[in-house]
């Protein structure tokens, strides 16, 4: 009886390419997003409440709104997509003044840095600093 035998070249060509798959297999995928656990952040002219599926933000003369759950990247990092809706001042009856928004900025521990991009404007939006448990500071327009 007698047994094939296998090159030890041919051996570790076989180990390199299964390496080399998981390599690539784990290049291409990123890390599953974290969701921020549910809790208030507050800061000075903001707060937000954030909910498992929903996240609600007060501002002095605005409230927005961010359906789904607050996501961040691997480094922290968010990009939400929801809206804000401008309080005070005259308004007709039936008149729409939600407005499309961008959330964006980043949680480091009990941290978060915010910055809200309204519509379709370019000026760069002012950054509000929030802290878990804190109460906010809000001024609200009459």
């Amino acid at each position: 009886m007698t047994h094939a035998s296998r090159s030890p070249g041919a051996s570790r060509a076989g180990w390199a390419a299964c390496s080399l798959l998981a390599l690539l297999a784990s290049v291409g995928s990123a890390p599953p997003p974290q969701q921020l656990a549910p809790g208030q952040w507050g800061g000075e002219h903001v707060e937000l409440r954030v909910e498992e599926q929903r996240s609600r933000f007060e501002f002095d003369c605005a409230h927005g709104q961010v359906e789904g759950p607050f996501l961040l990247s691997e480094d922290g990092r968010f990009d939400l997509t929801g809206t804000l809706t401008p309080e005070g001042g005259p308004t007709r009856q039936g008149e729409e003044r939600r407005l499309p928004a961008r959330y964006t900025g980043s949680v480091t521990g009990d941290v978060i840095k915010l910055q809200v991009q309204v519509g379709d404007s370019r000026d760069a939006p002012p950054e509000h600093e929030l802290r878990r448990g804190q109460p906010a500071r809000l001024r609200k327009c009459g």
